[in-house]
C-alpha cells in the first residue's frame, strides 16, 4: 500500500530519505511528475494526529508541489502512475498556478465565551427558555458581525487571496488562510500581526507558512480516514 503525500516536478522536487513511521519513501514518476508516498505492508488502522504532523513535515521539505488529502492510498505503483497520468494536465496547471507560493494559516480565537453562563438552574417557564434563547442568538449575531470586522481587518492588512470560514466554532471567530509569494512570508506575517494590533475581545494567531494546502484544487485521490481525521 502507498500513502501519497505530495505530487511535484521531476526537475524540481526533492524528498526527505524516510517516510510515515520510519517507512520506505518512494518517489513516483509519470509525465514530467514525480509522485512521493510512503510505502506499507498493510493500511494502518490507527492513524492519528500525530500521523498527520508527520505528513505535514515530508511534504514541508518538498518545495514547490502540490499536497494531497491525508490520508490517501493507492494499491501500488502503477495505481499512482494511472493517476498521475489521468490528472497530468490538471497536475501540471495547478503547479504552474502555485508556482513560488505559500500559505499562512490566521486563527482569530475569542478571548472570553461566546456564550456566557447564565442561570444555572433549568428555566421553569416557556418564557424564560425563550428569552435565554433569544439573548444566545442576539450574543451569536454580534459576535458574528465582529467576525466579519475582523475579517475586513485582516485583509486590509494584508491584501490578497484569502480564504476564509466565519466563527466555526465556539471558540474561534475565524479561520483563514492567505496565499502569498514565499518570498514575502516573513514580511506578510510580520504585517498581520503588528498591523492588527492588540483587539480586547480577540486573539490573532498566524501559523505558516506552509505548502497551500487549502489553494490546492484536485480531483481526489482514492482515501481511506480513520474518525480522529474525520
Amino acid at each position: 500500500m502507498l500513502l501519497l503525500h505530495a505530487i511535484a516536478r521531476t526537475e524540481t522536487s526533492s524528498a526527505p530519505h524516510t517516510g510515515l513511521r520510519g517507512g520506505a519513501l518512494r518517489r513516483i514518476e509519470s509525465d514530467g511528475l514525480a509522485a512521493v508516498a510512503t510505502q506499507f505492508e498493510a493500511m494502518p488502522t490507527d492513524l492519528g494526529r500525530r500521523d498527520l504532523l508527520a505528513a505535514h513535515e515530508i511534504v514541508m521539505q518538498l518545495g514547490d508541489c502540490l499536497p494531497v488529502r491525508f490520508p490517501s492510498w493507492f494499491e501500488g505503483e502503477p495505481d499512482v502512475r494511472a493517476y498521475v497520468r489521468e490528472r497530468a494536465s490538471e497536475l501540471i496547471s495547478e503547479l504552474d498556478r502555485l508556482h513560488g507560493l505559500c500559505e499562512l494559516a490566521v486563527t482569530v480565537v475569542w478571548t472570553s465565551p461566546v456564550h456566557p453562563q447564565g442561570s444555572t438552574s433549568p428555566a421553569s417557564t416557556g418564557a424564560q427558555y425563550l428569552l435565554e434563547r433569544q439573548r444566545k442568538l442576539a450574543g451569536s449575531e454580534q459576535h458574528r458581525k465582529r467576525a466579519v470586522d475582523v475579517q475586513a481587518m485582516l485583509e486590509r492588512t494584508a491584501p490578497g487571496r484569502w480564504s476564509h470560514r466565519l466563527t466555526p466554532s465556539d471558540s474561534v471567530a475565524l479561520s483563514s488562510a492567505l496565499l502569498i509569494p514565499r518570498t514575502s512570508a516573513v514580511e506578510i506575517r510580520a504585517r498581520l500581526l503588528e498591523g492588527v494590533g492588540i483587539q480586547q475581545d480577540v486573539r490573532i494567531l498566524v501559523n505558516g507558512p506552509w505548502p497551500p494546502y487549502t489553494f490546492v484544487s484536485l480531483s481526489r485521490a482514492r482515501e481511506a480516514s480513520n474518525d480522529d481525521e474525520r
